[in-house]
C-alpha cells in the first residue's frame, strides 16, 4: 500500500520506517503521467531483452493496474502498447526462426542485431549472473535462447538440491557455458567454489578460461578474497587450470 518502507537491513532482517518519514518530500509530491509509466518501462524492458515477445515483455516487469486499462487483460494491453511504439519508430517487429510469435527489437539496437547475423567476434568477457539477474529469471526463456535450465536452489531443501545453494551461470561468447556456487567467508578471506562445472568441449576451453579467470579474480577482488578453494569441479582436471 505504500504506507512503510524499509530503510535498513540487519543480516535478512528488514527494519521499517513510515513512509512519508523515509523519504524526502520532493518524491512523495512528484506526480507521474500513467502514458509516461508504460512508455517507459516498455521502451526499458525492450531495450534490455534485445528481442522479446510479448509474453517476454511482459514477465520483464510485473506491469500493474497503474501502466494498464482497467478492465481489459494485460497480454492485450501490453500488446497495444507495443504496437504504438512500433508506429512511433522506436522499436521494429522482427522474425525468429522457429517461433510463430513476433518479436520486437530497440531500434537502436539494430546494428547490434546485424553484427551478430555477419558473425562478427562478440565480446569475450566471461560473465557469473546471479539466479535473480534479469538475464536468467524466466527459464523458459533461457531454455529458448542458451538451451540450459538455470534453477535458483536457495529454496530447496539441502537434500535435494542438484548443484548448490547459490548457481551462478557464467555467459561467455553469447552462450552459457557452465556455472559455479560460490561461498565466501569474509573473516578468512577465502571464496569457496562449493561446485563448479563447464559444459565446454576441452577442445574449446582455451579462450574461455581466460575469461573465465579473469572474472574470478574480479570475483574474488569484490569480495576481498586472497585465497580460492575448489570442492568439486566438473571435469575434474578444471580444478588446477582455475586455480
Amino acid at each position: 500500500m505504500g504506507k512503510i518502507v524499509v530503510v535498513d537491513r540487519i543480516g535478512f532482517t528488514r527494519v521499517y520506517d513510515l513512509m512519508d518519514r523515509a523519504v524526502p518530500s520532493k518524491y512523495l509530491d512528484k506526480s507521474v503521467d500513467a502514458e509516461e509509466v508504460w512508455r517507459y518501462f516498455l521502451q526499458r524492458a525492450v531495450d534490455c531483452l534485445a528481442v522479446a515477445s510479448i509474453t517476454d515483455v511482459l514477465g520483464y516487469f510485473s506491469f500493474s493496474v497503474y501502466a494498464l486499462d482497467k478492465g481489459r487483460s494485460r497480454k492485450g494491453t501490453i500488446k497495444e502498447k507495443v504496437q504504438v511504439l512500433e508506429r512511433e519508430d522506436i522499436i521494429a517487429e522482427i522474425d525468429v526462426e522457429g517461433s510463430m510469435n513476433p518479436h520486437y527489437i530497440y531500434r537502436d539496437n539494430l546494428a547490434l542485431l546485424e553484427k551478430v547475423r555477419n558473425g562478427e567476434p562478440l565480446e569475450s568477457h566471461a560473465w557469473f549472473l546471479s539466479p535473480f539477474d534479469n538475464v536468467v529469471w524466466n527459464r523458459e526463456r533461457v531454455r529458448r535462447l542458451f538451451n540450459a535450465d538455470v534453477r535458483l536452489e536457495a529454496y530447496v531443501p539441502k537434500a535435494k538440491r542438484q548443484f548448490g545453494y547459490f548457481v551462478m551461470p557464467i555467459i561467455w561468447n553469447n552462450q552459457i557455458i557452465g556455472r559455479l556456487d560460490p561461498k565466501v567467508d569474509r573473516r578468512e578471506h577465502t571464496l569457496t567454489l562449493v561446485n563448479f562445472e563447464l559444459t565446454l568441449p576441452k577442445e574449446e576451453w582455451g579462450d574461455a578460461l581466460d575469461a573465465i579467470r579473469e572474472e574470478l579474480a574480479a570475483f574474488m577482488s569484490f569480495h576481498e578474497c586472497e585465497q580460492l578453494v575448489i570442492n568439486r569441479c566438473k571435469p575434474a582436471g578444471l580444478k588446477n587450470l582455475l586455480k
